[in-house]
This record gives C-alpha cells, sequence and structure tokens, in this order.
C-alpha cells in the first residue's frame, strides 16, 4: 500500500511543473532561483507565455509576496527574459 501511495505522489508531483523543463541557458543561476523559489509554491510557466515586460509586473509583485532578494529577483528576470 505504501509502495502504491508513494508511486502515486511522484507520479503526481512530476507531472505539476507544467510543460518546460530545464533548457540551456547563459544564466543557470536564475534559471534554478525560478524553478526553486517561484516552483515551491506554484506552476512553472513557460518564459515565452508573457512578453518580457510583463514578467517585468508579475516578478515585482511576486518578488514582494515570496520575500525575494533585489538579487534574487533580478536573476530571475534575466533568465525569464532570455529569448
Amino acid at each position: 500500500m505504501k509502495y502504491l501511495l508513494l508511486c502515486f505522489l511522484s507520479f503526481s508531483l512530476s507531472s505539476c511543473g507544467g510543460k518546460e523543463v530545464f533548457k540551456n541557458t547563459k544564466y543557470p543561476t536564475g534559471q534554478n532561483l525560478y524553478f526553486s523559489k517561484c516552483g515551491g509554491c506554484h506552476q512553472i510557466y513557460d518564459r515565452d507565455r508573457y512578453a518580457p515586460a510583463a514578467w517585468d509586473t508579475l516578478m515585482n509583485e511576486m518578488a514582494e509576496k515570496s520575500k525575494l532578494t533585489i538579487e534574487e529577483k533580478n536573476q530571475i528576470l534575466t533568465y525569464l527574459k532570455e529569448r
């Protein structure tokens, strides 16, 4: 029974992250922060979902809620705006 529950939870959690997977990036620190800090609370969105200016607005709102440092916020934004 425990094995079935563990399998179910593993499958459920693996499907919650959205469609984006780790991609080649010039900004691995921003990518890691995005997946760990942002993905720890909600679905990870593909970077192309929003225009770069929209990411600024979203990150300004979310950085305060999630208590990101200015440096963390800027690293995540740099990663999200990479095209």
